[in-house]
């Protein structure tokens, strides 16, 4: 068995220095590098398959050489000093180091690379999350504190005065609001003075059935009074405010006759105040009424609390309308103001890591576990919820580890255990240098790939229309603009509307989720780095329509990714020269291309 090793690895010595004599004389035409070209050679998978079976690797080929690498990029190497092609960093020198616990699919990484890539670590540990839910909401009235002033006399009444003759002026319990003339008024008040006048006993009966008329018609205890002491009648009677508020809007104006039952003016008491908001329907199990809620405006931030729940979904955006009731004494809060509203749903203790030590490659996630001697291995993971927000109490707590502030975490239900330490930061370049090694490919499952089922052609057509405006997003990304992105994602909308008519089970699945992350970038957000997350929820169904119906006819995209991005996020674009959505201007040309199909066999 030995010796028949031996032979093989004969034959691949030769063959490899055949491979590699034609290599170097096809490459040095093209003026690519040596290493480079010897790289890629020894990482096709037919090539590095043989490799691991006979123990040969790229070190040992390279043996006595120094190596060169970019912390940012791992894929590029050189045999000597220089700077990164892609990012300009200078390439640091690979030390070799023991690694005496690597196992098969594991990754080797030096203490100096481990250093200056900047990796750090994390514990998975049981925590108590909140449950983070933010919206935007409409400051409207609170109807049960909304008062009209009418005219209660009969026949017709005139406005002889208005004293608060203006929307929006503010008024006191008690204050006077107008005068009106009613000729009705005027014999009531001259039958009570009568009444009085005869001072009877007997005539108390009819003196207290006046007075309720009058209270039936407005007239305070207060105008009464003043009739009793003037001792006449008078001409024109005030009416008073009923509550403390504004004058929301005024309908009559001095002089002006007004009917029996006719509206004046409107009042509100702001000093309690509605803001409507829309949840998604998946986020309904985390909240309930009475739900603590914290409502910011202007940089204010205000205490409220969920009042009432909307029974009935909207199928347009399947959201639910949800009122939130909130103290407003200090008069930040103005009817049609919006204001965004954070609702922290407690949760129970769960296995959780930073959302930064996950990476989402479409439907999987992979975790790098740390096994000591700079021996890191891919795991993967199955995920719960995600993006969640540590509780008051567990930040309070303070213990050593990765708690840190509002950093968010994703809830692990299998893959990993209590303890296991797992990296956190710079995970993007070990995913980067996993590729090159296959250790990724390991733990993949078989890829199946599947014929592609045409589309009928005016589906294929109203396809291509999404395919449109998903690339008006990402060019305005690419170029740090968020209002043409709002924009286009209006038509993404309308365009996934007109699909979803014809669409079959499984692209009517894919097509709500574009619709809610395009529905996020259409609200609008000053904050770029949100659309840009709401952009990478919608590429990952558009990638899986594409791998499942192919492109449109006339349709000619790239898929690429960045390993400078948090995830690994895909994207979509024409042509070959790269313009990076999640990077935007910063670093647009970072990018490498990805196989539609291999994305396919991620699902």
């Amino acid at each position: 068995m030995k010796s028949r090793k031996v032979k093989l690895l004969m034959a691949f010595i030769l063959l490899l220095a055949i491979s590699g004599s034609g290599i170097f004389i096809y490459y040095n035409k093209l003026g690519v590098r040596w290493e480079d070209a010897l790289h890629h050679f020894m990482h096709q998978p037919g090539v590095s398959k043989v490799m691991g079976w006979i123990g040969l690797s790229e070190e040992t080929v390279l043996a006595g050489k120094k190596v060169y690498w970019c912390p940012m990029h791992p894929q590029v190497r050189r045999n000597k000093p220089g700077v990164c092609p892609i990012c300009s960093m200078q390439l640091v020198e690979i030390k070799k180091e023991g690694g005496k616990n690597k196992k098969e699919g594991s990754l080797l990484f030096t203490s100096q690379q481990i250093q200056q890539a900047g990796v750090r670590f994390a514990t998975a540990k049981r925590l108590t999350f909140t449950s983070l839910i933010e919206t935007t909401g409409r400051v409207d009235v609170d109807e049960r504190k909304l008062k009209t002033i009418s005219a209660w006399a009969p026949g017709r009444s005139r406005i002889d005065a208005l004293y608060i003759n203006f929307t929006g002026a503010t008024v006191r319990k008690g204050e006077p609001l107008l005068s009106i003339y009613n000729p009705e008024l005027l014999t009531t008040q001259e039958e009570y003075l009568m009444l009085l006048k005869s001072g009877t006993q007997r005539m108390a009966p009819l003196l207290e059935t006046v007075k309720a008329r009058f209270k039936r018609w407005g007239i305070s205890d207060k105008e009464i009074n003043k009739i009793r002491k003037k001792g006449r009648a008078l001409e024109s009677l005030t009416i008073y405010s009923p509550i403390s508020g504004t004058v929301i809007e005024r309908m009559v104006n001095e002089g002006q006759y007004v009917k029996e039952g006719q509206p004046l003016l409107k009042l509100a008491d702001l000093s309690k105040v509605w803001i409507y908001g829309d949840v998604y329907e998946n986020e309904l199990p985390f909240i309930k009424i009475g739900t603590p809620v914290e409502i910011s405006v202007q940089g204010n931030a205000i205490a409220g609390k969920v009042d009432f729940i909307d029974p009935v979904v909207q199928t347009d955006s399947r959201t639910v309308r949800v009122r939130f009731e909130a103290s407003n004494k200090k008069g930040y809060l103005k009817p049609g103001m919006f204001a965004s509203v954070r609702i922290s749903a407690p949760g129970k203790d769960v296995l959780a890591v930073p959302e930064s030590a996950v990476l989402l490659t479409g439907r999987r996630a992979i975790v790098m576990v740390s096994e000591g001697d700079g021996v890191m291995r891919p795991v993967e993971v199955k995920l719960g919820r995600k993006w969640l927000y540590l509780s008051d109490q567990t930040k309070k707590k303070k213990e050593a580890s990765f708690l840190n502030g509002d950093e968010r975490y994703h809830e692990v239900l299998v893959g990993l255990d209590e303890g296991q330490k797992v990296v956190s930061s710079a995970n993007f370049l070990i995913a980067a240098e996993a590729q090159f090694q296959g250790a990724l490919k390991k733990i993949a499952p078989p890829s199946k790939r599947k014929e592609m089922i045409k589309l009928p052609d005016d589906i294929e057509l109203a396809f291509a229309h999404i395919l449109k405006s998903y690339e008006n997003i990402r060019k305005a990304l690419a170029l740090d603009k968020s209002a043409p992105a709002k924009k286009a994602a209006v038509h993404l909308i309308e365009d996934v509307d007109t699909t979803m008519k014809k669409a079959d089970g499984h692209m009517k699945k894919a097509l709500e989720e574009i619709k809610a992350g395009a529905g996020g970038i259409a609200k609008g957000t000053e904050n770029i780095e949100k659309t840009r997350r709401l952009f990478a929820s919608i590429s990952q169904p558009i990638i899986s329509l594409i791998t499942r119906y192919g492109l449109p006819a006339g349709v000619k995209l790239s898929a690429f990714t960045c390993p400078m991005t948090k995830n690994n996020e895909p994207w979509l674009q024409p042509g070959k020269t790269v313009e990076n959505p999640y990077m935007g201007q910063k670093m647009s040309t970072c990018g490498i291309p990805l196989s539609l199909m291999d994305k396919a066999g991620e699902k």
